[in-house]
């Protein structure tokens, strides 16, 4: 049986989450991630779900790590370290890691409107007009954004932008 079970948590919710919490005592990252979520947004839990997502990331789960860097992206302190930990992710990988998040956010929760986070303004670079931009010819126009590839200036701008997508899909 796999941990996404999506008719079992609409079915027994309970019994599920109690499902999660047995496979993530045994070391299940996919079920640790999910605990994370159910902990930080439907329990309001915040560390504990962050010390789930923790254990997910370290056993290398990409969506875990999407998520950390989604979580503590705004905090000035913890920024750089965070761009740093995803900088080895491709902008394909980040993509993927968005829509799959998304999907399975609004699987696991009815109410996502308190899950955004302002970023101050909307530009993506103070210092590089062209930064985020894209080239119409060599990109797939009929992707929408999937099929587009930008080009930052920085790391830091190019996972501003992600962190600005993802929030607009929640």
């Amino acid at each position: 049986m796999a941990v996404e079970d999506w008719t079992m948590l609409w079915e027994d919710k309970n019994a599920y989450v109690e499902f999660l919490r047995r496979c993530a005592a045994a070391e299940n990252l996919d079920a640790n991630f999910l605990i994370g979520l159910e902990e930080i947004y439907n329990q309001g839990r915040q560390e504990t779900g962050f010390h789930h997502l923790q254990l997910a990331s370290r056993g290398g789960h990409l969506l875990a790590l999407y998520l950390i860097g989604y979580l503590l992206f705004l905090d000035g302190d913890s920024r750089c370290v965070i761009i740093d930990m995803l900088k080895g992710m491709s902008s394909r990988e980040a993509k993927q890691c968005r829509w799959r998040v998304v999907e399975i956010l609004s699987e696991m929760t009815w109410e996502r409107g308190w899950l955004k986070r302002k970023i101050n303004g909307d530009r993506q670079c103070e210092e590089d007009e062209s930064c985020g931009e894209w080239n119409r010819e060599e990109s797939d126009q009929w992707l929408g954004e999937k099929g587009v590839e930008r080009k930052f200036c920085s790391e830091g701008c190019r996972w501003r932008h992600e962190y600005l997508m993802f929030c607009s899909m929640i």
